[in-house]
């Protein structure tokens, strides 16, 4: 139980300093004005005391939570880029977009697997218009789309120098070159020859 007498209340009202003068004026003041600014002192103390102890315990709990969840599973910048090059933009941009719901970003997962469409259809028409050589630009240009929806949405969300886990590339990989031959196949079915291949119009 707090300890008080009738200065109590004027005592609260007093600051720090005063109150330690009074309790340094003993002769100056009464006996119960200086207990009275004794006690307020005291409990001021105790006030400092829990408030610091709540938020070290607070400090603690939150470390404690970061050490207890484990780090996201992802998939490598490099096996991203290397699969975009191999396969599609927007291959990669679903894998990046299944990394982002690791850390519970389901908004940028949608983002970035519309921003891996909106980049191809650029890259489609830059190749038709400028006639050149697919894979010097392709390559490039698709290397270019992952690396920016790595930077623009991963790293903004899970900054580099953050814990993650490299998840395994070997089923995104298989289902790639599954899918790649499927239309490979598809193609030569329908037109007898290999995607690249068919004869120039004259």
């Amino acid at each position: 139980m707090a300890m008080e007498n009738h200065f109590s209340r004027t005592m609260m009202d007093k600051s720090d300093e005063e109150l330690k003068a009074i309790v340094g004026s003993e002769n100056e003041y009464s006996r119960e004005a200086v207990m009275a600014a004794q006690w307020e002192i005291e409990r001021r103390e105790r006030v400092v005391l829990e408030v610091v102890e709540e938020r070290i315990k607070e400090e603690q709990e939150a470390i404690g939570k970061t050490k207890s969840e484990a780090p996201p599973k992802v998939y490598s910048e490099l096996f991203l880029i290397i699969f975009g090059v191999l396969f599609s933009v927007v291959g990669s941009g679903i894998l990046i977009a299944m990394n982002l719901l690791q850390i519970n970003r389901r908004q940028q997962a949608v983002f970035a697997v519309l921003f891996s469409f909106s980049f191809i259809i650029i890259q489609g028409v830059l190749l038709v218009s400028t006639g050149a050589i697919a894979p010097f630009i392709s390559i490039p240009t698709s290397m270019l789309g992952v690396i920016l929806i790595q930077r623009m949405i991963w790293e903004k969300e899970y900054p580099k120098g953050l814990p993650v886990v490299k998840r395994s590339p070997w089923l995104p990989l298989a289902i790639g070159i599954v899918l790649t031959a499927l239309l490979m196949y598809l193609f030569y079915t329908a037109y007898g020859v290999l995607p690249g291949t068919m004869p120039a119009a004259k």
